[in-house]
């Protein structure tokens, strides 16, 4: 697993605002529904992926990742070196080891 995931974003072509989609998805996923949503809605909106590395999410972005099963323990790891994060990292490795029993 790589640490950089991905959200939708959405430009509005008449304001230039940015909206960006708080769920984390896999870029496949990602990039159908962006060609779906621009040929739907292109004349007035433009959506893209948006990368967003591991070190950038908050503890409750980590946390729905980890219900869902896109993130590793080498990852929380990672994710854990930092003195915010630190305090999360055992309630989310009890979390993605639970994930992990249920997927087998």
């Amino acid at each position: 697993m790589k640490d950089t995931f991905f959200r939708l974003a959405c430009r509005i072509k008449s304001s230039d605002i940015v909206a960006r989609c708080a769920d984390l998805h896999d870029l496949e996923t990602l990039e159908r529904q962006v060609i779906a949503l621009n040929a739907e809605r292109g004349q007035t909106h433009e959506y893209f992926v948006e990368g967003v590395e591991l070190n950038a999410l908050l503890p409750w972005e980590v946390t729905s990742l980890a219900e869902r099963g896109m993130i590793s323990l080498d990852q929380l790891e990672r994710y854990s070196k930092t003195d915010a994060y630190r305090s999360h990292a055992i309630s989310i490795k009890d979390l993605i080891q639970r994930v992990q029993v249920k997927g087998c």
